[in-house]
């Protein structure tokens, strides 16, 4: 068949199927080329043999590819890959997948040289608080209280009134702070409400909180008893009382245990009916019976002396001084140096009238120095005339010297002194002011003498003076010396009410309350209760606790609990939380959540926390936590420690040593070889002279990577990726990114590509595929030639019609030399 010159349909079409094909393969490849096609050979060079460039030889360190024209990616570790596939051997800190493209979680927390692991991203150490997961991508439960578990992100503690496994049920709106983490139940409800989860309120009227339907656990204010249905006395102070009793702290004016019984007339605070402590306002005297001169508003409880002023310009034992009557004070002082009218005179801030001496005239006195003008009254002597003569001067209290007090005619019986202040009896009984013979006649005897006054402040007591015990001002009835006021600061009364006996606890400011020891203002820091008398518990931080005892500002280190009470014997550095007591890490000797664990059967007494005996057990034992005995122990020295396999046996006298078994000796070989029980890291066995398998990991401690006795690969650290097998020596066959179990070898993440079952052993048959872009392309571009054939052969069909109307269609024969086939 002969064809027509200029028109290579074949050759058109072979052309545009090459460049077609070369473009779909090239805009598929991802990898960066090198700068020449060569670059990536050994020696720069490479040949051509079939129209694509190939290396002589491997290629340099850091390209792959047939023609070693790629670069390995950039995160692969040396920078090294595959030099067929472009896969890296490692990957730098922070990458994993193949060709290292993939970025570790940022969740990972691990400072080793490897963030992540290569073949499955997983991390290798332990996640952030508040993450979990293999790559720890996923945030713990919104209400954990920062940490959960690692595998399955359930909570190790809830944030208040949050409980359950993932701390998702919220704990029930009636719960008195908070509930039980595990089952939810309230172990104590709001004011009003029972039951388990509070759900139930109390029937009877007058509960703040109660147990069951029957009975209250505590009362609303104002009642009291079982049932809460007995009301406190009005009289109570703070409208509280006792839940059980009904006893209470009484109001003034009334005493008794449940402050039923009223106080004698004008008596402000009693300890009975018959001993008045606190006189009412303007009253004074033992039973309270006598009134206050005029202008006092309180007064002491002799009467002598005023305490307050009803009127506010008034002072003075007698609020007779006014402070409005100086008319001139001393400059840059307050004291008064000048009084306004003659008959006053200057005193302290202010003045007083004349007539408050004893002056022979009893309006005439000094109005600078308050000197009487014209002595003083009998009995009576001083400047101001103020001091009674001694009642011991012969001729009595009313002869002695004006100015000084001396008596001028001498002193009575027993009384000695230019004053006659001075007697047998003084000498007898100090601060006594007055005696009397015990018996008439009268002796000579300063032994038959008996006190029978006292200085103020000391109260008579058989025949002498007592000091008047921690009152208020040092004053108590001279009888008895039953405190009048109350008590002094810090003390308070004891049970009768009468007498200062009982010191305060360890109150803010010393003060207390008058009858029951409360401190009024709270307790000094180190001490609680309501008396601040119980020390904190020893171990609070700061030595502070709340009322209840309970450590408000934490325990010191090594301790937890509400009361401090437990300590952190197990955790590393005594660190563990200050409400659970859960251990962040555990010391070397123990292991497990609680570190409750111990590592007695480990190597060495040593294990890891969360992981057991990291360097392998103690001949006989197996287990993480080396706590099982191996399963024949007469006939094994050591076995695998996960599997409890016997690896080192008895030679029992010809029996034939189980399979499993690598080594078999007696037992003073046994002795002899193995008496050193730790080898240098990387070797185990006899004499510690073997060396482990190169396919064993480092554990994260970088101290061993086989057991000292069997040379098995230790659990904790398991095998290079692509390995399992007690010695790590079998390979896992068919498995994705070569990850497999240590023990049977089963693939981690499925099968590789090509393979499936549940062993990876089933190969999948390959079916070759059509590329449908490159298909697309082929047919579109023999489309579009057939249609420029076809309209060709159209145009010359037409043009030799216009030339030749009758013409037929012209088929042309072959040219010259052509030949047909």
């Amino acid at each position: 068949m002969s064809s027509r010159p200029g028109v290579t349909v074949l050759g058109t079409v072979t052309w545009v199927l090459m460049w077609t094909s070369w473009y779909s393969q090239a805009s598929q490849e991802s990898f960066p080329l090198a700068d020449d096609q060569c670059r990536g050979c050994p020696d720069g060079s490479c040949h051509d043999p079939d129209g694509q460039y190939k290396c002589i030889g491997d290629c340099k360190s850091g390209y792959f590819g047939r023609s070693c024209q790629h670069l390995c990616p950039s995160r692969c570790k040396d920078g090294t890959c595959d030099k067929m596939l472009g896969t890296c051997a490692g990957c730098l800190y922070g990458f994993h997948g193949p060709r290292c493209s993939l970025q570790c979680s940022s969740h990972c927390n691990t400072r080793d040289h490897q963030k992540c692991y290569q073949e499955t991203g997983s991390c290798i150490g332990a996640c952030l608080l508040g993450y979990y997961g293999q790559s720890c991508d996923k945030a713990c439960p919104e209400h954990c209280n920062l940490s959960c578990n690692r595998n399955d992100g359930s909570c190790f503690v809830c944030d208040s009134r949050y409980w359950g496994q993932f701390c998702n049920n919220t704990c029930a709106p009636n719960c008195f702070l908070a509930c039980d983490q595990l089952t939810g139940r309230c172990p104590v409800c709001n004011s009003g409400w029972r039951g388990v989860t509070c759900q139930s309120t109390c029937s009877l009227t007058n509960c703040k909180s109660c147990t069951t339907n029957d009975e209250c656990s505590a009362c609303k204010e104002g009642w009291y008893g079982l049932k809460c249905d007995k009301s406190c006395s009005q009289y109570c102070q703070s409208s509280t009382c006792d839940r059980r009793t009904g006893n209470c702290d009484c109001q003034n004016g009334w005493f008794g245990e449940q402050c039923n019984n009223p106080c004698i007339p004008n008596c402000s605070l009693c300890s009975s009916n018959r001993t008045c402590v606190l006189c009412e306002d303007g009253f004074y005297g033992a039973n309270c019976e006598h009134k206050c001169i005029d202008g006092c508003k309180t007064c002491l409880r002799s009467g002598l002396q005023c305490t307050d002023c009803k009127d506010e310009d008034r002072y003075g034992d007698k609020c007779e001084c006014s402070f409005s009557e100086c008319a001139e004070r001393e400059k840059g002082k307050f004291d008064c140096i000048l009084c306004s009218e003659d008959d006053w005179f200057p005193f302290e801030n202010g003045c007083c009238p004349c007539t408050s001496g004893h002056c022979l005239d009893s309006a005439a006195c000094n109005s600078h120095s308050a000197a009487c003008s014209s002595g003083c009254q009998r009995g009576y002597y001083g400047i101001m005339c103020t001091n009674k003569c001694s009642p011991f001067c012969t001729g009595g209290n009313t002869s002695c010297h004006g100015n000084l007090g001396h008596c001028a005619n001498g002193c009575s019986a027993d009384w000695f002194g230019r004053k006659c202040d001075a007697s047998f009896c003084t000498e007898s009984y100090p601060h006594c002011i007055q005696c009397a013979y015990r018996q008439k006649p009268y002796s000579v005897s300063r032994n038959d003498l008996d006190c029978t006054e006292c200085e103020p402040g000391y109260y008579i007591t058989n025949g002498h003076c007592e000091e008047c015990l921690h009152c208020k001002d040092n004053k108590c009835r001279s009888h008895d010396g039953i405190c009048l006021e109350g008590c002094a600061r810090g003390w308070f009364l004891d049970t009768f009410r009468e007498y200062c006996t009982n010191e305060c606890g360890r109150c803010v400011n010393h003060i207390c309350h008058a009858f029951n020891g409360t401190c009024v203002n709270g307790c000094q820091p180190g001490y609680y209760d309501h008396t601040c008398t119980v020390h904190c518990p020893r171990n609070c931080q700061y030595a502070t606790c709340n009322s209840s005892g309970i450590c408000a500002e934490g325990c010191n280190h090594g301790f937890y609990g509400l009361y401090c009470y437990d300590q952190c014997e197990r955790c590393l550095q005594d660190v563990c939380d200050r409400e659970t007591g859960v251990c962040l890490k555990c010391k070397p000797q123990w292991h497990g959540p609680e570190c409750s664990q111990s590592c007695d059967g480990c190597v060495e007494g040593m294990c890891t926390d969360g992981q057991g005996c990291a360097d392998g057990c103690w001949p006989g034992l197996y287990g993480i936590s080396c706590n099982m005995t191996c399963p024949d122990k007469s006939s094994c020295y050591a076995c695998d420690q996960m599997s409890g396999q016997c690896i080192v046996c008895k030679d029992t006298l010809g029996s034939p040593a189980p399979p499993s078994c690598k080594v078999v000796m007696d037992d003073v070989t046994w002795t002899e070889a193995y008496r050193e029980t730790s080898c240098a890291p990387g070797y185990y066995g006899e004499f510690c002279k073997m060396q482990c398998s190169e396919k064993c990991l480092v554990d994260s401690e970088k101290r061993h990577c086989c057991d000292r006795f069997t040379g098995t690969c230790l659990p904790i650290a398991g095998c290079y990726p692509g390995n399992y097998g007690l010695y790590c020596d079998r390979i896992c066959i068919n498995c994705l990114y070569g990850a497999c179990t240590r023990d049977a070898g089963m693939c981690l993440h499925g099968c590789a590509t090509g393979w499936s079952g549940p062993e990876c052993v089933a190969k999948i048959e390959t079916v070759e595929t059509v590329d449908i872009s490159l298909l697309f392309t082929t047919v579109a571009v023999l489309g579009a030639t057939g249609v420029g054939l076809l309209m060709v052969l159209l145009c010359y069909i037409c043009c030799t019609t216009r030339k030749d109307p009758k013409a037929e269609v012209y088929i042309p024969t072959d040219p010259p030399g052509h030949t047909t086939l």
